[in-house]
């Protein structure tokens, strides 16, 4: 939330001198995640880098590929109980 805020203040101080946008992901499959490779929502880091790069100079916000924007338009209007929830339930 402090990156996401921070960084887009920073995009309207420079936005004449630099491009300065927030990249948040949603799930990408490495190695290191022990998650179902879900193909509609997840990514391989190829193509989320590739999706970050195409919208610089372009949006000062960006999910990436389309799979992380939708998943991200979803849990905007999940209430904010079920998402603790689930939090809770992995720890």
């Amino acid at each position: 939330m402090f990156v996401s805020h921070i960084s887009r203040c920073m995009n309207v101080q420079l936005k004449h001198k630099m491009d300065v946008m927030t990249w948040e992901p949603g799930y990408v499959r490495t190695n290191m995640t022990k998650l179902s490779h879900d193909k509609v929502t997840m990514s391989t880091p190829e193509r989320a880098v590739e999706a970050c790069f195409r919208d610089i100079g372009n949006d000062a916000h960006t999910h990436g590929c389309l799979g992380h924007e939708v998943t991200a338009l979803m849990l905007q209007f999940m209430p904010q109980a079920m998402l603790n929830r689930h939090d809770e339930e992995k720890t």
